[in-house]
Formats: C-alpha cells, structure tokens, sequence
C-alpha cells in the first residue's frame, strides 16, 4: 500500500494491533526498565527537594506496577495505560515550573513508550495531546527570549518522533498482514488453506457449545480431476480449480468460510446452518459447477458431503462424518450430494 494510507491508518481502526499478542510482556519489560531508572531519578528529585517531580515520578512508575502485577495474576489491568498521559504533562508543567529544563527530555521515550503499549490510534491521540499541551506551556512559562526558539525546536522534533513511530509501525502492519496472509491463505485459489480451518474449526465448536446455534461442513471433492490434467495439462488443472473456488466463493453467504483441504478437495463451513439447509446449499453448488463452464471443452462435477454439528462431536469426528458421506457421494456414482448418516 502506499505509505500515506499506512500512515492514515494508524488513526482508524484499519490495522491490526500487531503489539497485541506481546503487550503483556512489553508492559511486564518497561515496568522493569521504569524500576531501574526511574526509581532513581524519583529519589533524588525528593532529596533535592523536587517533591512534586518526585511524586508525579512515583505515579508513572505505580501506574506500570500495578498493570504488571494485575497481569502476571492473569487479570485485566485495574488502571488504563491511556491514563499515563496525565502524569506525563503533570511532570513537563513541574519540571518548567522548577524550572529544570533538562527534564523535558523524557518526554521523548515516553511518547515513544505510549506506540509500545497502545493501540496506535490511542497512542497517537495521546502523543498529540503531549505535544499541544507542551507547546502551549513551554511558549507560556519559559523565558521570553528563549521561549519561541525551545517550542519551536521540542514540538518540531516530538511530531517528527510520533511521525517516525508511525512509519515504523505501518510498515511492521503492513509485513503483518502480509505474513497472516501466506500463512493463511492458499496462493493458487485464494481459499483459505488447513492450517487456518483447524483453528477458524476449534473457535466455531466453542461457540457452538455455548449458544446451541447449528453449524454445518460441506465437504467437496472435484470428480475425476485426474483426467483434466492428463488430458489438458496441470496449467488447465491449476485453472480449474480457480474457477471452481471462484464459483464456490460466489454462491455462498459472506459468513460462510471456504478452505481448500489438499489437491482437488475443498471444505465450506457454514455457521448457524442446520444440516437439512446446508444440503439444499449444497446441491445448488453441484449444479453450478456441473452447468457452468469451468474448464473448456471439460464438464466439471463435484461430489459432496453434508456434515452437521452434533452434540457431543470432536473435530475430528465432525470431519470424518463429512468425509464419510463424501465417501458415500462418490461410491454412489458421483455428482451427488449426501448427508451424514
């Protein structure tokens, strides 16, 4: 995508969190860091009797304790991350209040922290906020003759910092997305490969066991595929079973979910599907795919198998009763539906 759209996207809700599946330990890892450095620094702002930098110190550092803790216990964070914002501008308006403006130089990792533990429109609202907030009281409280030259260069170099971030983290999205895809997806058709049935599989049976709703898998298998590639190559095979993904794709719902299981064999899981309606589903595909004109010169049927979800099914006896009645289609002379049992 072009850079500007994945830069765009850090303020919508377009992209993934990719720090999502690591926040529990980044946030365990800069608690740490925080403990390390900051501890000091709180110390002495109260031994050189800093006590307000050394208090609004202290509440950055509980704030990532107590979140730390509550996650290591296996509990949801008792204090949202978003609220570090507000001891973030408490300790820029005491250190220029002091005045010790050297200070203001943690303002620089902590916007830089906010991109490792926010979602990024988040973290961009609170960098934003960090930036306006410091703009106005820098010009307000600092020195006249140094006032204009010190915002300029702080607000100058923290928007190029949070623009920095989002470069770095729209191209860490944009590789994501790229990855979750080829892991996912398979090249040739564009349905979904086994590797991700498994898991979509596992989530639908957790589902279906806590609301009683049916669910259904069509099991399909293109009929003696073997002679299209000998008699028209595996060039013409390879396009055969785009078409055919492609005409699968287009006859059913946007909820159902269409994998290719290996060679000529596909699977469609269809949630929130009886067995009685899935099979109605399933013999409209077969005459599809046998009335349109997947291959030239070539008929194309398919076979398929009708598999609900029963009470009581692992996923794997849910797949092999689709396999079964599969089996059943295609003992039966093929270009047939049949149900399980």
């Amino acid at each position: 995508r072009p850079m500007w759209r994945m830069i765009k996207s850090g303020f919508t809700t377009g992209d993934a969190d990719v720090f999502a599946p690591y926040r529990d330990r980044l946030i365990h890892l800069f608690t740490l860091a925080c403990l390390v450095i900051f501890a000091p620094f709180a110390l002495a702002n109260f031994l050189l009797d800093r006590v307000p930098l050394g208090i609004v110190t202290l509440i950055i550092i509980l704030i990532l304790l107590v979140n730390s803790w509550a996650i290591r216990r296996r509990k949801p964070p008792p204090v949202p991350l978003w609220v570090l914002v507000f001891p973030v501008i408490a300790a820029m308006i005491t250190a220029l209040l002091t005045p010790l403006y050297m200070a203001l130089a943690w303002l620089y990792p902590m916007a830089i922290l906010f991109y490792f533990i926010l979602q990024r429109g988040i973290a961009n609202a609170c960098v934003a906020a960090t930036v306006g907030i410091a703009g106005v009281l820098m010009y307000f409280l600092l020195p006249p003759d140094i006032s204009v030259r010190v915002t300029t260069r702080v607000v100058g170099s923290l928007t190029l910092t949070a623009v920095f971030c989002n470069i770095f983290l729209a191209i860490i999205s944009d590789l994501h997305r790229q990855l979750l895809h080829q892991a996912t997806v398979d090249p040739l058709t564009g349905a979904y490969n086994r590797r991700h049935m498994q898991r979509v599989l596992d989530e639908a049976m957790q589902r279906a066991g806590r609301s009683r709703l049916a669910a259904t898998l069509l099991v399909l298998d293109i009929d003696h595929f073997k002679q299209v590639n000998d008699r028209l190559g595996h060039a013409a095979g390879d396009q055969a079973l785009v078409r055919v993904a492609n005409s699968l794709r287009q006859h059913v719902r946007a909820t159902d979910v269409l994998f290719r299981m290996g060679g000529e064999e596909f699977l469609i899981f269809l949630p929130e599907t009886t067995q009685d309606a899935a099979a109605i589903v399933a013999e409209k595909l077969r005459q599809d795919i046998e009335t349109g004109e997947t291959t030239p010169g070539h008929t194309l049927t398919i076979s398929i198998g009708v598999s609900g979800l029963r009470d009581g099914d692992t996923l794997e006896q849910w797949l092999a009763a689709g396999d079964k009645a599969l089996y059943q289609a295609k003992n039966s002379g093929r270009n047939r539906v049949c149900v399980r049992d």
